[in-house]
């Protein structure tokens, strides 16, 4: 699954889904600033490429909020078949 978000102007939160039984970690790729909240944890990343361990989607539907400039692309995989 890859969502693109753009930040521009916004501060937003969003659901993220994981259809499947596994946990995953999504990689980010941010191509200017992004600030990123889940549960208690804030984290704020210039232009890059990253996996957050602390960022776990688990089963189900996982909310987090989003906010920056430019863009923010999340891809991971939902489910295995």
């Amino acid at each position: 699954t890859k969502r693109t978000i753009d930040l521009t102007n916004i501060a937003t939160e969003i659901a993220l889904v994981n259809g499947g039984r596994k946990t995953v970690i999504p990689t980010l790729v941010v191509d200017d600033t992004a600030n990123i909240t889940f549960g208690s944890t804030s984290v704020e990343l210039s232009a890059g490429t990253y996996q957050l361990p602390a960022l776990k989607l688990v089963s189900g539907v996982n909310a987090i909020a989003v906010s920056g400039a430019g863009t923010l692309a999340l891809s991971y995989r939902e489910a295995v078949l």
